[in-house]
Order: structure tokens, then C-alpha cells, then sequence
């Protein structure tokens, strides 16, 4: 490791993790949350399944009382079926209640907020949708500090260290700002966390990001499953063996595909550790050491898989997050079909095991001058777009694009100005680019939504490869607690 490593490990691991977790910027209310949010899920994992179930269900109890007197869509979703949350004796019950729909989520926005939801130190969150539509939604300071922990929970489960150096490919604009500007260097030192731009990934590009990693290698590299592929891929095209990253890597935010995580190892010669999460509930679950499938996050969710034998063939998720009191997300339909493992995992741990997911998909634009932009772009360009009820962004040809929107309450036209010029700025201005207004978009016959398609082929890929994943929907019948 060079000399400016070994420092940057050792100091983030002697001063600027513990200014992470006792530092003053964190008020000391949240600074104890955290610090026994890390505690919890350490000591967890441990723990035989009917104890994480019994926390499951005393969280759930605690988070169904609140919404029944706190969150007024509840209430009277409770009084219409009488349903009473203080007489929950098992996590089965939740099967009582009716699945929360992103379509309930839009329409009854502020009714879904809790009355105390600013006294909580709640803040905007927003979600592109895993099927093209744009979410909103509130959460507060409980679950930050929650979901911060559960990510240093499932970094550990890939071998991080304290102070290790973290690369991510990463693609938000509001997590890559992290990086940016004195601050951004400041919080980068302090976590060793080192950011790199999938939403720019031109060849040139990835070769300053090879050459960045090869100078300071990453013990763990974090990136969108797709821009993973992407990277691995472009390195083999060219003949580039990457000396990094020395642990592991960790794709996310995607479905990883076997054929795409074949690559990945093949190409960096180190394990990868799956996870599954979302904008909307955190980390879901994560891949362990035995690599048998990834371990469902017990300490912050109820997952239900909904399904006829969901052992064999995909059933459809439904989420509960334990944690968010500002807006609760009860029996959420993520919209994600997954197929669960039956068998206990070699590692030892006995929360339950999801085999595999297959959902959000993407494809990487290729421009004219040669960007690969990840897919994922154009989706956050319509966070906080209000009065869009769905859309697709569709590449032609290299010079050709079309945007396809279905109008949603309140629309107006001009709310597309600035997702125009900054489509125009991604892909050229002299591209011809055309807005198409439809009554609804279809799935394809494979039964999923695609919300950014490209007709183009990488220049790497094999002919006809697409980012996608592909599945046959059913209809399902069963729930399954995970």
C-alpha cells in the first residue's frame, strides 16, 4: 500500500471514525442511537431466528401503534377494517392489512404523514421507481442513524475494516455531492470514502478512474451492479488487470445478473457480496461470506415474499420498515419479484436468505462521442418532478432519443425544461430529442417495465446484450415472512 494509504487508513480509522460515531456534528440523542444501532446488529446475527423475530415483532407492534394514532391514513384504515395493533401477537397478522402502493402513496401523500413528523427531524427523500415512477416521500432522523448502521453492518459482512479505503462507483447526484468541494474532501478523509461518477463512465473516463484505483487501491470497490459490469468488462476489452480492490466488492442498487457477476470476479479476482436495498427502506439484504444468497435485514424490516411456492419461482416482496415514524411504509410493494432460499446458510447466521432478485433493470447509454452513461441518470433527473405519473427514456440511434411521459394531477410543461437541457447536455445538443405524451407505457411481454432502454449496442458487449433482467410475472397467491 503506498504511503498515502497507509495514512489515509490509519487515520480514518484512529481520528475520523471515531468523530463519525462521537463526534459533536452528530447531537448527542442521535450519536447514542447510533452507536447502539451498531451494538444491536452485531450482537443479532448471532441470534437464533425466533429472537429476531420476537424484535421484529416488538418493533412492529411499537410502529403499528404510533401509525393508528400518529399517521391519519392508517387511522382510519385501521377503524374501516378494525384492526387493532395492540392485539398483534405474530408478524402473520400483517396479512390483515392491504399492501401500500406507490399509486396510495401519491394519492394520499399528506395523509401518510405522520402529525409529529417534524418533531421527529424528518427530511425529503425521493425515488426514480423501480418501474419509471417518480416517488416522494419523508423520512426522519431514527432511520437515518438506522440505515447508517445497517450499512456499516453489511460492509463489514465484505470484509471492511474500520479505516478502510472505499471506492464507489456510484451514481446519485445527491451521494456523489458528498464528495465534492472542501467539505466533500473533508468527509472523503474522514471515512476514507472515495468517490467516482457512474452517471459519466466515457472510456476515457474509466481509464482516469483504473488509473486513480491502481495508484491507491480500495479494499472494498461499491458500485451500481450495471456500472460494475461496465468497468470489469471495459478493463478486459483492453487488457487492464486491476490490482484493486484488495477485499472485495459490493454491486447494489441493481440486479446483479450471473452472467454479470462471472465478469466481475473474473476480471478483479475478488469475491463479490451482493445487496439489495432502496431509497425507500434502506438495505434490505446482504450477501454473506458462504455466498449461498443474501441475508434479510431482520433488524430494520419485515419482508414478506408473496408468492405459490416462492422456494421455486419468483414471488412478489412486500416490505414493512420498522424504523421511519415520519412516513411509515407498511406492507410496501416494492414492485421486485425474488425467489428465497430454503436451505440454512453455512456461515451460521439464521436470518433468512434471499436467493436472488430480479427487478430494476437498466441500460447504459452510449452517446456520440462515445459516453457511457449509466441508465440510472435520467431516472434521478425526475426526483421532485411533480406532475409526472410515469415515464420511459428510449435511445434510438446514437443521435436519436425519445422521451415518453404519461401526464400525472398538476402537470405542467414547462417542469420538463431543465430534464430537457440536461438530457440535451448528457447526449449532445445536436441529438434530435423529442417528448412524447401517451395515456399509460406498457410493460414488455416479459412482464417488466423498462424505464430507460437503449437500441444502441456497447462497444464491448456481446450482440443484443442488454443491462436488463428478464421475467415472467404470475400470479401469486401466498405470503412467506423473511
Amino acid at each position: 500500500m503506498p504511503l498515502a494509504g497507509s495514512l489515509e487508513t490509519w487515520f480514518s480509522r484512529s481520528i475520523g471514525y471515531p468523530l463519525i460515531v462521537n463526534g459533536n456534528w452528530r447531537r448527542s440523542k442521535s450519536r447514542a442511537r447510533f452507536k447502539q444501532f451498531l451494538r444491536t446488529r452485531h450482537e443479532m446475527q448471532s441470534w437464533p431466528l425466533w429472537k429476531q423475530q420476537a424484535h421484529q415483532l416488538e418493533r412492529l407492534r411499537e410502529l403499528l401503534h404510533h401509525a393508528g394514532i400518529r399517521v391519519p391514513y392508517y387511522r382510519d384504515l385501521f377503524a374501516s377494517i378494525r384492526f387493532d395493533p395492540l392485539s398483534v401477537r405474530s408478524l402473520q397478522q400483517l396479512e390483515a392489512l392491504p399492501l401500500l402502493t406507490k399509486d396510495i402513496i401519491r394519492e394520499q401523500a399528506a395523509r401518510l404523514v405522520a402529525e409529529d413528523a417534524e418533531a421527529r427531524g424528518s427530511f425529503r427523500n425521493s425515488s426514480g421507481g423501480s418501474t419509471g415512477h417518480p416517488l416522494t416521500f419523508l423520512q426522519d432522523a431514527n432511520y437515518r442513524d438506522h440505515t447508517e448502521a445497517a450499512i456499516w453492518t453489511s460492509d463489514r459482512m465484505a470484509g471492511r475494516r474500520t479505516g478502510d479505503r472505499i471506492a464507489l462507483l456510484w451514481g446519485s447526484n445527491r451521494d456523489t455531492s458528498l464528495g465534492e468541494g472542501l467539505k466533500g474532501l473533508a468527509y472523503s478523509i474522514l471515512r476514507n470514502e472515495w468517490w467516482y461518477n457512474s452517471f459519466d463512465m466515457s472510456e476515457d473516463r474509466m481509464h482516469r478512474y483504473h488509473r486513480s484505483m491502481q495508484h491507491e487501491p480500495p479494499d472494498l470497490l461499491v458500485a451500481y451492479a450495471s456500472s460494475a459490469y461496465l468497468f470489469a468488462s471495459f478493463l478486459e476489452a483492453n487488457h487492464m488487470k486491476p490490482a484493486y480492490p484488495r477485499v472485495s466488492i459490493i454491486p447494489s442498487a441493481e440486479v446483479l445478473r450471473d452472467d454479470m457477476r462471472e465478469v466481475i470476479e473474473r476480471v478483479f479476482d475478488r469475491p463479490v457480496f451482493n445487496r439489495y436495498g432502496s431509497r425507500e427502506v434502506g438495505i434490505i439484504a446482504s450477501e454473506c461470506e458462504s455466498h449461498l444468497g443474501m441475508h434479510v435485514n431482520t433488524a430494520d424490516l419485515v419482508v414478506e415474499c408473496v408468492g405459490d411456492d416462492v422456494y421455486e419461482s419468483p414471488g412478489e416482496l412486500a416490505i414493512t420498515q420498522l424504523n421511519n415514524y415520519a412516513m411509515p411504509f407498511i406492507r410496501y410493494r416494492i414492485e421486485d419479484m425474488a425467489v428465497l432460499e430454503n436451505a440454512p446458510c453455512a456461515c451460521g447466521r439464521e436470518a433468512p436468505l434471499i436467493r436472488r432478485v430480479l427487478g430494476r433493470t437498466t441500460d447504459t447509454i452510449r452517446t456520440r462521442a462515445g459516453d457511457l452513461i449509466h441508465g440510472e441518470y435520467f431516472t434521478h433527473l425526475f426526483y421532485g418532478v411533480r406532475g409526472i405519473a410515469k415515464f420511459q427514456f428510449v435511445q434510438e440511434t446514437l443521435d436519436s432519443y425519445r422521451l415518453t411521459i404519461v401526464p400525472g394531477a398538476g402537470f405542467e410543461p414547462s417542469a420538463l425544461d431543465p430534464v430537457k437541457k440536461e438530457i440535451l447536455k448528457a447526449v449532445g445538443e445536436g441529438c434530435a430529442f423529442y417528448i412524447e405524451r401517451v395515456d399509460d407505457i406498457p410493460p414488455t411481454e416479459s412482464g417488466k417495465f423498462l424505464f430507460t432502454v437503449s437500441k444502441v449496442p456497447l462497444p464491448f458487449a456481446a450482440p443484443g446484450e442488454r443491462a436488463g433482467d428478464r421475467f415472467a410475472a404470475r400470479d401469486r397467491s401466498e405470503a412467506r415472512r423473511v
